[in-house]
């Protein structure tokens, strides 16, 4: 029972060390994703790659380099582009509302 219980816990606190190191890559993925809008010459596809290229140094730095596959980088980026393309359109379309016009 003891031995159980042990494990238990060390998997508890790998769980919220994997959730911790994946919360933090986020926001690391939406700051480069802010930076990388600033080039306003780059196309959308440099935006993305210098955005993968700064993300994994940042997961190498902090020793979570393997946790994260390179399709796996890329779908993070690509849901927090969507997840802020959604949230654009809505505060668009309600400044749009509220001065009276109907999109």
């Amino acid at each position: 029972i003891v031995a159980g219980g042990i494990y238990s816990i060390i998997v508890t606190i790998k769980h919220k060390k994997t959730n911790n190191i994946k919360t933090l890559f986020t926001a690391k993925i939406e700051e480069l994703i802010c930076e990388a809008e600033k080039f306003l010459n780059y196309t959308g596809e440099e935006k993305k790659q210098y955005v993968i290229s700064r993300a994994k140094s940042w997961l190498s730095e902090n020793n979570a380099i393997k946790k994260f596959s390179d399709s796996t980088i890329s779908a993070m980026i690509e849901n927090v582009i969507t997840l802020s393309k959604s949230v654009n359109k809505r505060e668009k379309d309600n400044v749009e509302v509220e001065n009276g016009n109907d999109a």
